[in-house]
């Protein structure tokens, strides 16, 4: 038993459907993506299949009912920041009907009404409408949860200038922040990559790493978008006194656009970078922002299609 001050939930996500996904389901096996391969390269950080993009708005509606993170860190391949931001942009908010606009709310009751007061008019935009007031989560980029390195061309990230050129303006269209520089990139180009494999060991390591940072949060309700290779090294390490079928269902690979919940406790409590002030704990995460804008599924689509 444990005091729930002692715990954190943590939705682990496994990015949805990419390019090299479905080259290899073709292929049969991950041939197609081998460094090796003739026209390999064309996979270098994967970005989503429209199939991916559709797996993520219609997995969307259901987690804007079931979670509500407080923080989403994300991997900085192309594949986890769009799978990321199809599924939490907005906070993860119910996205509008199409035939919306930004000046118009969704329905009398999507909002109270002075939450229209502080929305500057010039951000009107026929693909957006006003959503209802509430604390969407910022997104941190952060390498522990990249993919395993090495071998294939779809596990090397690009530059992280090019990943940011394509990211900020997404993410800045739907009012969203995201932190690229204090976690996310330890080095500007993929220096990690290689054609050999990154050790299970490195992974598993990784892996532990990032649980122990998780532990630091002040949030009580995380979710972490990455990878399934990185994700099976994760669960690998836990489950050895739980039931064999709970067991079996942690250890299984994860699949595309799959959300599996934990709930992380520690007997003495966590720790969060932060400071008390009287009786308030003033933690050293960013605030949230309290306006937003609601984008149309079409919107979100078409705002991927340039890094594809």
């Amino acid at each position: 038993m444990f005091l729930a001050s002692r715990t954190k939930t943590i939705h682990f996500v496994r990015h949805a459907e990419g390019t090299h996904n479905a080259a290899n389901h073709a292929h049969g096996d991950d041939t197609p993506t081998l460094h090796s391969t003739p026209g390999a390269w064309t996979y270098e950080d994967a970005r989503l299949t429209d199939a991916g993009i559709a797996q993520c708005l219609g997995l969307r509606a259901s987690l804007a009912v079931a979670v509500s993170p407080q923080l989403v860190v994300v991997s900085p391949f192309s594949r986890a920041l769009q799978t990321a931001h199809l599924l939490f942009a907005n906070g993860g908010a119910p996205t509008a009907a199409s035939t919306h606009s930004a000046t118009q709310p969704a329905s009398d009751s999507a909002a109270p009404s002075n939450i229209f007061d502080n929305i500057n008019s010039s951000n009107s935009n026929n693909n957006y409408s006003v959503a209802s007031l509430n604390n969407a989560p910022p997104f941190i980029v952060h390498h522990l949860c990249a993919e395993r390195s090495g071998r294939y061309t779809c596990d090397k990230r690009r530059n992280k200038n090019d990943i940011i050129t394509d990211f900020q303006p997404i993410f800045d269209a739907t009012l969203d922040r995201i932190d690229f520089d204090s976690f996310g990139f330890p080095d500007d180009a993929d220096i990690v990559w290689s054609p050999e494999r990154e050790s299970s060991e490195s992974v598993s390591n990784r892996a532990i790493k990032m649980m122990e940072w998780l532990a630091t949060r002040p949030e009580s309700d995380i979710a972490v978008v990455t990878h399934s290779s990185w994700l099976k090294h994760l669960f690998a390490g836990f489950g050895g006194n739980v039931a064999t079928k709970d067991k079996l269902n942690m250890h299984r690979l994860t699949g595309n656009a799959e959300v599996r919940s934990v709930c992380l406790a520690m007997h003495r409590g966590f720790y969060p970078e932060g400071e008390w002030k009287g009786d308030t704990f003033i933690p050293s995460h960013k605030s949230f922002h309290r306006f937003r804008y609601a984008p149309t599924p079409e919107a979100l689509a078409n705002m991927h299609k340039s890094v594809q």
